[in-house]
């Protein structure tokens, strides 16, 4: 393969675009040796841009995938219209078929959440379950209460709540781990369902550029060696990135048992983390602070697990070699996942374990001290301030000034990367170096930015979804630049992107993806 008249991102440090000749590729690799073999695929950039292929170091595969066959209550400004959306499915739908759906957002009316009564209105004989944009809080109706036992008395599980009216009812709200109720209940997918989901969410991803994910899919499964056999194959046939797998705490002794730790690769899949949730969602108000809320007085969110529990599932984890993955939104829940870690780095030290703190929104000057100290990585999302803007000041108060601190973050030495948490918000990286450049919604607002003096620039923004990422999947050596002997993983952009705005940067199509030399998507 050879791409030639183009525009091609060159430098490993400073990410400059510059006019290249041509760059071949031989065996799946960047090569600049000019190969010219018979039948070389050649292909004309014709002034378009050639980057290195995108990383999204925090995204949920598989659940892409279900999503794009759910009901989408995304982006509903009201109560009224979601429920218009479900009545249109459960038009389609079986009376007894499970109907699931995702994206809703009380923020958008008012802060009123939706509840079984509503859902009931439309849906009384189909089982419902809605989860919020987070996934950390989901509305069920009366007939999915009805078929797994859940009565008023049924007790909340540690870590999670139940809503209840003014009556001492259920409302059919469900939060953080309460929602194993519902979830431990569902009837399991098949592994057909799952490759038929995999197979659109793989398709989507690939369309947007990205050739290598981290996913957290393995949650329900007792056995993860069909799964992880099932991406396999898909990925072999091209039907999928190239994927690091993290594994839940309770999973870590099979992985062991079948050789596994951080690190290890099976063709294009590699053994990721053990992911721990610590918390919930900022916009849920589920995220664990230390003080209150700003907005809801006595509320502090909800911490997943105690000191000794967290530090038990880190410690075996580390002691295994697998690096963990920390899911810490609030300052109370990035505080105790910093500082277990660094108990736990000190007892054994094993830096070449890359642990990341994944979101790490709200911060202190104390957590990123032990961040840096200790190597933790942060993976965050620039696309959540695409929602998060409009309402997380009133949410966290002052305490937004080391709130989403990217450029803080970058300057303090912290090592970032770059990710969606699709399907929380849109998969395309693009749209996540535009919010980390512009600190602004996909409307441009507000115009000015907000907290600019926290905005990338347009190269570490690229930095971040290319070699940054790398670097958290411990393959800096492999991927994330173009240069001799790295995995031939490129994306072809429309246009030369070293002579648009700032605000142009979320309209760039993605004209072909290629792993390993070969084309996994051409528009």
């Amino acid at each position: 393969m050879l791409f030639y008249n183009g525009r091609i991102l060159k430098s490993a440090n400073d990410l400059e675009v510059q006019d290249v000749g041509s760059l071949s590729v031989r065996e799946g690799k960047i090569s600049q040796s000019g190969l010219d073999p018979e039948n070389q695929i050649r292909i004309d950039l014709q002034g378009q841009t050639l980057l290195p292929g995108f990383i999204d170091t925090h995204m949920h595969l598989l659940n892409y995938g279900l999503y794009l066959k759910s009901v989408d209550v995304a982006g509903c400004d009201s109560i009224t219209e979601l429920v218009q959306r479900l009545q249109v499915r459960v038009q389609q739908t079986e009376p007894g078929v499970l109907i699931v759906g995702r994206g809703w957002d009380e923020n958008r009316y008012g802060g009123i959440l939706p509840t079984r009564a509503d859902l009931d209105k439309v849906s009384p004989d189909n089982p419902v379950v809605l989860s919020r944009v987070c996934g950390h809080l989901i509305v069920v109706n009366s007939k999915t209460l009805e078929m797994m036992s859940i009565e008023d008395s049924t007790p909340c599980p540690e870590g999670g709540a139940i809503d209840f009216d003014e009556l001492g009812h259920l409302t059919g709200v469900f939060r953080e781990n309460a929602m194993a109720l519902i979830f431990d209940n569902l009837p399991e997918s098949t592994l057909e369902d799952v490759e038929e989901a995999l197979i659109a969410g793989g398709r989507g991803v690939l369309s947007q550029g990205i050739t290598t994910v981290h996913t957290d899919d393995l949650g329900g499964y007792d056995d993860i060696q069909p799964m992880i056999q099932l991406y396999r194959r898909l990925y072999l046939e091209g039907k999928l990135p190239k994927t690091h797998m993290h594994i839940k705490p309770e999973q870590l002794k099979q992985a062991v048992e079948l050789g596994y730790k951080t690190g290890t690769k099976l063709d294009g899949i590699t053994i990721g983390a053990v992911k721990i949730f610590t918390d919930g969602s900022l916009g849920a108000r589920t995220a664990a602070l230390c003080e209150e809320y700003s907005d809801a007085a006595g509320q502090k969110g909800i911490l997943c697990y105690s000191d000794t529990e967290l530090y038990k599932i880190i410690k075996e984890a580390h002691g295994a070699d697998f690096a963990v993955a920390i899911h810490g939104i609030g300052d109370a829940a990035t505080a105790q996942a910093v500082r277990i870690i660094a108990r736990v780095q000190e007892e054994n030290p094993k830096y070449y374990l890359r642990h990341c703190l994944i979101h790490a929104q709200i911060l202190t000057e104390e957590i990123m001290e032990t961040m840096l100290k200790y190597g933790i990585l942060a993976e965050i999302q620039p696309i959540f301030i695409n929602t998060d803007l409009h309402w997380a000041e009133s949410r966290v108060g002052q305490r937004i000034k080391t709130s989403y601190n990217w450029q803080t973050l970058w300057e303090k030495g912290i090592k970032i990367s770059g990710s969606s948490d699709c399907p929380v918000e849109p998969v395309n990286p693009l749209w996540g170096i535009y919010s980390a450049v512009t600190r602004k919604d996909l409307a441009g607002n507000p115009p000015g930015g907000w907290y600019p003096e926290e905005a990338l620039t347009f190269n570490q923004a690229l930095q971040l979804f290319t070699v940054c990422g790398a670097y958290a999947g411990a393959e800096e050596n492999e991927k994330g630049i173009i240069a001799e002997g790295m995995s031939a993983d490129l994306v072809v952009l429309d246009r030369p992107i070293d002579s648009i705005s700032a605000d142009e940067i979320k309209d760039i199509q993605i004209v072909m993806t290629i792993i390993n030399g070969k084309i996994v998507y051409q528009k």
